[in-house]
């Protein structure tokens, strides 16, 4: 089902209480209290979008989502003096259950939903995500292009789309699971709490590698200690900051050398490096051949 959301109201005013629903919304201003009534997916197509989730604030903009499961309590405010628009996903927690457990056992013809632990219970991790950068966020895209076109008409939307969503729910949390495990145990809450701290520093690192940076700067952009971040970092991605740095700042200069348009020494300053010397000794003890020969 597909409906939409203005300052005059609904185009239905009665909606379902269960099943797949898709909602876009044009609001200057809001304050509600919301209910999950599956799987929600609230994407930020323009403006900025702010939702309290189980008592953590996220501030949602254009181009980002944030993932909820049915086990989440909160609230949505919207205070803007142009329209914001954002696209709400509703779906039913039994098709994220049902691809996780075929992920998880893929020779079983029939799925074992007993084997979600995580999707389907307090466990998961209510978060928000830049679209550009995950499988359903690709498919996000792609449905604000299609509703931005035309938002005031009724599309019509199959399980299709639903089962892909749910599909790639499943592939992009894959990786986050074990990592969320590998915080020290401690309460539910907290866990979290430090998880999306170390995500916000791993995003902090992908977005300001070419700059200037050290552990202490990271680590107060995400409220922490720097002795903390550093060990938790460690401790779930398995790599220290300065690795996960390092590790940026090469791969955005292998591809600059591919693209061919800049010297070595502009490419090393461009990547964050302090000098040609110590990006040519970095290059080489990670790909085994200096920049020049990379190039030839």
């Amino acid at each position: 089902m597909y409906s939409w959301i203005t300052e005059n109201g609904r185009s239905i005013t009665n909606l379902p209480e269960t099943g797949n629903l898709i909602v876009f919304s044009k609001l200057k201003e809001i304050h509600a209290n919301l209910t999950f009534r599956g799987f929600s997916i609230k994407y930020a197509c323009e403006g900025e979008e702010t939702y309290t989730i189980n008592g953590t604030k996220f501030k949602v903009s254009a181009g980002q989502y944030l993932l909820a499961n049915n086990f989440a309590e909160g609230n949505v405010q919207i205070e803007s003096k142009n329209p914001v628009k954002g696209i709400c996903i509703d779906f039913d927690t039994n098709l994220v259950a049902a691809a996780a457990a075929s992920f998880s056992r893929p020779d079983t013809p029939i799925p074992d939903q007993s084997l979600d632990l995580f999707f389907t219970t307090p466990a998961f991790l209510e978060n928000q995500y830049m679209a550009k950068n995950t499988k359903i966020g690709a498919l996000l895209l792609e449905l604000d292009k299609l509703i931005s076109a035309a938002p005031f008409v009724q599309h019509q939307f199959t399980e299709e789309l639903y089962l892909n969503l749910a599909e790639r729910l499943v592939e992009d949390y894959k990786p986050i699971i074990p990592q969320l495990n590998a915080v020290p145990g401690m309460k539910l809450a907290t866990k979290k709490d430090l998880f999306r701290r170390l995500i916000l520093g791993k995003l902090f690192i992908s977005e300001h590698f070419s700059k200037p940076l050290n552990i202490e700067d990271i680590a107060k952009e995400i409220g922490m200690s720097k002795f903390h971040f550093f060990r938790l970092f460690k401790q779930v991605f398995n790599q220290s900051p300065y690795q996960y740095l390092l590790q940026k700042r090469l791969e955005y200069a292998v591809a600059l050398l591919k693209k061919g348009n800049a010297s070595i020494s502009e490419i090393a300053m461009d990547t964050g490096f302090s000098d040609i010397h110590a990006f040519s000794k970095a290059f080489k003890n990670t790909y085994g051949t200096s920049p020049s020969h990379f190039i030839k």
